[in-house]
Parts: structure tokens; sequence; C-alpha cells
């Protein structure tokens, strides 16, 4: 999967678990997850962590552990970005 399509995937996972009222072009790269008071971000508790993390496992067939998690209260880039090396990691381990 190429990055831009990786990038539209991740977006629409978010959008669809969350039953978020956006479209995928409405998530900037640089949008927070977890957001302040004075920017808000897409999720607003642990269990949007939970929901949306257990769906892109579910997708992407990748390994849970607590690095996702601490992703997972960056950016929506990052989360973009870690994925993509996951991807890399379990396609190099069976090459």
């Amino acid at each position: 999967m190429k990055k831009q399509e990786l990038n539209v995937k991740v977006k629409e996972i978010i959008i669809e678990t969350l039953n978020l009222n956006m479209e995928v072009k409405d998530i900037l790269d640089e949008t927070p997850l977890f957001g302040t008071s004075y920017k808000p971000g897409l999720f607003d508790n642990s269990l949007c962590v939970l929901e949306v993390t257990s769906a892109l496992v579910g997708e992407f067939d990748i390994e849970l552990h607590a690095s996702i998690i601490k992703v997972l209260k960056q950016l929506v880039l990052w989360l973009i970005a870690f994925i993509m090396l996951l991807k890399i990691k379990i396609k190099s381990k069976y090459v």
C-alpha cells in the first residue's frame, strides 16, 4: 500500500470508528489525535483510542503493543508513519 493510500485509509478508519461527521479531506496530517482546550483533537477520551486501535490492528494486521498507544496521543501524521514502519517490518520479516 502506498503512502497516500495508507493516509486515506487511516483517516477513513478514524472517521468510521468514531462516527465523525467529516470527510477525509477535513483531517489534516497535522491534526492532533488528542487535543487541548486550545486546539481540539479527534479523540474525546481513552475509549476512542481503544476503538481506533482495534480497528487499525484488524485492518492492517499489525501487532498491538504499547508503542501504538503512545503514537495515538500524537498527530495523525505520526500514526500513519508508525503504521508504515510496522508494515515494512512485517514485510521484511517474511522476505
